[in-house]
Order: structure tokens, then sequence, then C-alpha cells
């Protein structure tokens, strides 16, 4: 894989340093407002990169990883979801074949852990058709695995999608508990503004961002 165009990068390093930033005041805002709902809203940077770079990377060294990783963002997907109950999405599905592989779904059920919360992930990946094949037929791969994240604190997960030639998906994750309306909005807000700040920094265009209909 060669390593991403220079504009690429500079996005690439944008999104990951929106998703890592807290939102100001949002923890003191939602201390004072009665709790009115108990959901979560999930942001994720999706990426695919070799298995070793996926192994090596932290939380520390991820602002790093577009310079010195060939890296390829699949998606910037978010979901508002319920405990204990599935929510899926489609993502980037357009009915041609991919080039490389590319993520056409997840889904997320969110558990309370001690102290932590507990995703259960499934992605499902688009695979190019192979080149040997007499015709050109693209296939599905899906994936499952958790993930423990905390309120509003960036998280790291790591699925290996192909092992015989050792790539793997690196997601990463930030969730926020939603206690009532006041909260999602102000999530949303300050993630709005995130995003545009990241962008004119880059100077470059947003990356596919999806999110479920009737969503703000």
């Amino acid at each position: 894989m060669r390593p991403p165009a220079t504009e690429s990068r500079a996005v690439l390093s944008e999104v990951l340093s929106a998703v890592s930033e807290q939102c100001p005041g949002l923890h003191e805002a939602q201390s004072a407002l009665p709790r009115t709902r108990d959901d979560l809203f999930v942001e994720a940077v999706v990426l695919e990169l070799s298995s070793e770079s996926a192994r090596e990377v932290s939380l520390t060294t991820l602002s790093e990883l577009p310079q010195t990783t060939p890296v390829r963002l699949l998606a910037v997907p978010h979901v508002f979801g319920t405990y204990e109950r599935q929510t899926e999405m489609v993502v980037g599905a357009n009915g041609t074949a991919p080039a490389e592989p590319s993520l056409v779904r997840w889904a997320i059920l969110p558990r309370r852990a001690d102290r932590a919360l507990v995703l259960e992930l499934e992605l499902e990946l688009e695979l190019p058709p192979q080149r040997s094949a007499p015709v050109a037929m693209t296939s599905r791969r899906t994936l499952k695995f958790a993930a423990t994240v905390r309120d509003d604190e960036p998280a790291l997960a790591r699925v290996e999608w192909d092992k015989a030639s050792r790539r793997s998906l690196l997601l990463l994750l930030r969730a926020f508990e939603v206690h009532g309306e006041e909260d999602l909005r102000a999530i949303f807000q300050c993630k709005m503004q995130q995003r545009a700040k990241a962008l004119r920094r880059a100077g470059g265009e947003p990356p596919r961002d999806n999110h479920p209909s009737g969503t703000p």
C-alpha cells in the first residue's frame, strides 16, 4: 500500500485529532440537568493497515500514524444507540465493485460494565473481486469483536480481517452518555465545531461521514 498523499495525511491527522479531543464544558452541563433518557452516542474513525502497525499503535502515538505508516481511512461513522439493544447502519455501499476493501455496514450493542462501557461491534467489509476469478464478483466478510470504552474518552480497538495478508482494522472510538436532549444537542454542536476546525486547518474536504436517518 502506498503512503497517503500529503493532503490525505493532513486530513487524516485532523480527523484523528478531532475525535481525540474532549468537548469543553460537556460534563458540567450534564451534571446540572435532570436525567430524562439513558442512551449512548458513539463515533469512530475506521482505518485499514498492516496488523503489525495496528498492534504497535497507542493513543500516545496515534497522531504520528499518518506520517509514519501506510494507512487508509475507510469511514468516519457515528451512531446513536440504546443500551442492551443493537443499532446498525449502512456506511458506504454504492453498488459498484470496490478496488480495495471497504466498510459497508457497522453495528453496535452497548452494555454496561464496571466503571466502563462495553461495545459489541459488528463490521461488514465488501472485498474487491479476485483477479483470478473468471467472473468479477465481490464478497463480504463480517467481523465481530468487543471494545471497552469510558464516557467521553478515546479508545482503540483492533481486529484482523485478513490473516493471510496480515491486514487489520484499527478503530478510534469515542462514546458519550446521553441523559437528555440537551446532552445530545451539546454533543452534536461540539463535534460539528471540531470537524469544521479540523477541516479548516487541513485545508481539505470532509471525509465520508455517515449517520442513520433521524439522527440530528
